[in-house]
């Protein structure tokens, strides 16, 4: 019985040592296997050279920033002769993207202008970018003309971008439009309600030879917080801001600036005017503002700050621009 025992054990033992012998002693040391990458090229189709990087197996590839190519409009990239959504498509084999051009002078009316440039008219395309290019048959493209995105409410259209070759704005040329608008370069004409409603634009750059902010120009562009005029703007029409109420901040630089009646009328968050000049010329401007109506209360008892380049000796409301040209107060103790 205790020979039998001895067997019965010996041959569990045994047992037990195959098992162990077949099992993967590398258990929790196993080397992953290398990564898949491929090769992925952007074919800018504008003259520039064609970009190469490696993306891995699976994965989305980054959209490189909107190409350029004079006369032409951006339309996006195609792989296999199909638009690709950079947002979704993952990439599984070298690809090969070719960027899409629409000739400009397909989709925009133009004017041509006395110095040689050109005005646009009217749109007629279905773009997602709507990127205006800096030059149309040859000209440089100077101006959006009246009425030009009137009411305009695309659902393919994301983003309008003027480029800084672009300084004039017809009346109208922006009312009710509901997409972003993105300034490049310093508008120095600006018609009458040339962004009444434009409930996207955020910033805009006015030129130093821009003489007046004319009727509604801004009126209810809800998104502008701040606006730097410049010291040729020495007139700020009726109702030209009226009902922009994010607008916190101003930089006014004019010693003899006018301001018609409800020109701030509704701006709710203003606070703050920084002044490039003298507390004696602006009070006298407050003495001139048209405030029927109360329309203009919210300019008339902001607090305003006055430009001093270095830090002043003593405590005052003076303010200074950073090294980002931004506005900031000085703080004097």
């Amino acid at each position: 019985m205790k020979t039998k025992r001895i067997i019965i054990f010996l041959t569990l033992f045994v047992i037990a040592l195959l098992c162990l012998s077949s099992c993967d002693t590398t258990i929790g040391e196993k080397t992953p296997e290398s990564n898949v990458y491929h090769t992925v090229t952007f074919n800018f189709n504008n003259g520039d050279e064609i970009y190469s990087t490696q993306v891995e197996d699976g994965q989305t590839v980054a959209q490189p920033i909107s190409p350029e190519r004079e006369n032409y409009i951006f339309n996006g990239w195609k792989a296999a002769g199909k638009y690709w959504d950079f947002s979704v498509q993952r990439v599984y084999s070298d690809t090969a993207f070719v960027a899409q051009w629409i000739d400009a002078s397909s989709i925009f009316s133009y004017a041509t202008n006395d110095d040689g440039t050109v005005t646009l008219t009217a749109y007629n395309g279905k773009l997602a970018e709507i990127r205006i290019p800096e030059k149309i048959s040859g000209m440089t493209v100077s101006g959006i003309g009246e009425g030009v995105f009137e009411d305009f409410s695309d659902e393919t259209a994301k983003i309008i971008v003027l480029p800084k070759t672009v300084t004039s704005i017809g009346a109208r040329a922006f009312r009710d439009c509901t997409e972003q608008i993105v300034i490049m370069g310093e508008i120095s004409k600006l018609g009458e309600s040339a962004f009444e409603n434009a409930s996207k634009l955020k910033v805009i750059t006015l030129s130093d030879t821009l003489s007046e902010i004319p009727f509604k120009a801004f009126s209810s562009a809800t998104a502008l917080t701040e606006i730097t005029l410049p010291k040729s703007v020495t007139a700020i029409s009726e109702d030209a801001f009226m009902n922009c109420t994010a607008l916190r901040s101003l930089v006014i630089s004019s010693p003899t600036l006018s301001v018609g009646n409800s020109a701030f009328s509704g701006c709710t968050s203003l606070v703050t005017v920084f002044y490039t000049e003298s507390q004696a010329e602006w009070e006298q401007i407050l003495l001139g503002v048209d405030n029927g109506g109360n329309g203009n209360d919210y300019f008339n008892n902001v607090k305003t700050y006055y430009y001093s380049e270095s830090e002043p000796e003593s405590a005052g409301d003076f303010w200074y621009y950073n090294d980002k040209n931004e506005p900031r107060c000085w703080l004097v103790s």
